[in-house]
Formats: structure tokens, sequence, C-alpha cells
């Protein structure tokens, strides 16, 4: 399975987010996986990143991250996005599962690179 690293920001800062496979999807339609198996069909050699992705930059999203120990303890900037949508503004995510989380728009600043 391969996931996207993304630099966001809001106005407040700016941090790493790892976006998994579902979440990529949500966004542009399809996986990073079935993305990265076609860029390695069409273009092995190259370093671009595909054209859906390159689309997200600049764009605001709403995403839910986890926050680890890591973030809290050693500072760390970089968070995985449990759920991530087109920015809406609301006081909660309407997906139940999520009510209780934090809502922030951030807005994707650029996307750096897709591994595994």
């Amino acid at each position: 399975m391969y996931r996207l690293c993304i630099i966001a920001e809001d106005e407040t800062n700016a941090c790493n987010v790892i976006l998994q496979d579902m979440a990529v999807k949500r966004i542009v339609g399809v996986t990073v996986t079935k993305l990265k198996a076609k860029m390695d069909k069409d273009k092995p050699e190259s370093k671009d990143l595909p054209e859906k992705i390159k689309n997200i930059i600049g764009k605001e999203y709403t995403l839910v991250i986890d926050i680890h120990k890591d973030n809290i303890l050693n500072d760390s900037n970089i968070y995985y996005a449990d759920y991530i949508c087109d920015f809406k503004s609301t006081n909660k995510v309407s997906n139940s599962n999520f009510s209780k989380a934090e809502q922030y728009s951030l807005s994707v600043n650029e996307a750096s690179s897709l591994y595994i």
C-alpha cells in the first residue's frame, strides 16, 4: 500500500500529513496505489507527480487527524489523516465516527511524495 505525504497549512502553522489510500481516493477519485501503478506503467523513470495529485495543491480540505504520543511529547509535526474531504465551514464533521474530533481547514501547500 502506498501513501501520500503532503505539507498542509492554516493561518497558524504548517505540518506534514500522511494520507492513506482511501483518503486520497476521497479527494482525487483513485487510490495512491493505482496512481503509482499507472505511473510505473506509463512513465517508469519519471519522478513527476501525477496530474490528479498536482491538482490538489492550493486547495482547502477538511481533515480529521490522529494525534499520537510523538506529536505531544516530541513535538513531531507529522500527522496521519483519518478523514479528508473538500473544505466545509462547519463546527463538526458530519460522519458520526468523528463527531467528537476537532475540525480544521488546511490548505495543501505541497504534495511532496508518494512512498511505501
